[in-house]
This record gives structure tokens, sequence and C-alpha cells, in this order.
């Protein structure tokens, strides 16, 4: 370690800016297994403060349905490393349930890329450039994978939703 100090400052010293940002890159990448207890402890202290501030007594109302949603949200994000608000989780939960465990759930956390939730509908939006990597294997594009996965599960479960379960001709007689 006192080695890649030495070049650092070096590098510095001589404004080697390619070595400099080098060293800092091998750094990163050396002491990488450091920083992940880092970011989840990080997550951890977010939900704490949130849930602390829900038990004061000076938060009423109206901030505290806020509290409340954002410790919802926060959980959720903990649970699963996806942040959505309240009426996409529903979306995306209520998907994932009508699956009945068709589609695993790492397919959510890899599609979020491809998600949107606007006007109370959830879409899954694939480039072109998306679907030939997908479909070529030219490179690993599990996201799109993921989303495409997600948007058939969709499909089939509004056709499931739209087809009666009993024959045409036994409906009608029995509205007569």
């Amino acid at each position: 370690m006192g080695e890649f100090i030495k070049v650092l400052a070096e590098g510095f010293l001589k404004e080697d800016v390619p070595l400099v940002i080098i060293m800092v890159v091998v750094l990163a990448v050396l002491n990488a297994y450091k920083l992940y207890p880092l970011l989840v402890e990080r997550k951890r202290h977010r939900l704490k403060g949130v849930e602390v501030a829900l038990q004061s007594e000076y938060v009423q109302g109206m901030e505290r349905e806020c509290l409340k949603e954002q410790a919802a949200t926060e959980h959720f994000y903990t649970a699963t490393g996806i942040m959505m608000e309240k009426a996409p989780r529903e979306a995306l939960l209520k998907i994932y349930e009508g699956s009945g465990g068709r589609l695993p759930f790492v397919h959510f956390k890899r599609a979020v890329f491809h998600v949107r939730y606007e006007k109370g509908v959830f879409e899954i939006k694939l480039g072109l450039v998306d679907w030939l990597m997908m479909w070529a294997g030219l490179f690993s594009c599990r996201s799109a994978y993921s989303a495409n996965r997600i948007r058939k599960e969709m499909d089939r479960q509004t056709k499931a939703e739209s087809m009666p379960d009993k024959p045409a001709g036994e409906a009608a007689s029995a509205n007569v």
C-alpha cells in the first residue's frame, strides 16, 4: 500500500494525470470488498433515521403519513434493491404474485432500467438496440431479457383476465 501512495504522490508532483487516474482505479478495484459493507450500512442508517423521526412526538398529520410512505419505500429498497414509490411498487408486486412463481423476482431487479410507470400503467420499454442485443446474443443483455420476460408475463396475465371462465354461449344464456 505504501508503494501505491508513493507512486500516486509522484504522479501528483509530476502532474501525470493518466498515472494518477490509473492508480485511483486500481486502488478502488483492490479495495471494493471494503466498500460494500459501507454501502449496506448507509441503507440501514437512512432507514433508521426515518424510523426515529416516526417515533418523535412532534411529527403529526401529513408529515407522519409521508414518513410512513418513505419508511415503506426504504424497507422495500433494503429488501429488494429496487427504489420505487407506493403505486409502482404495488403494480410490480401484483405482476409478481400473478406469475405464480414462473417469474423470479431477480428479473424485476434486472429490468428496472426498462420499466416505466405512468398514469397507473406499468410499462416495459425496450429499444431496437436492446432487442438486437438480446436476440443476437452479441452481448450479455440480461436486463433486456428480464424486461422481455416481465412483458410476456404481463401479456399473459392480461389475456387471462380478459378471457371469461365460461364459454360465450353459457354466459349469454345466463344473462337472459
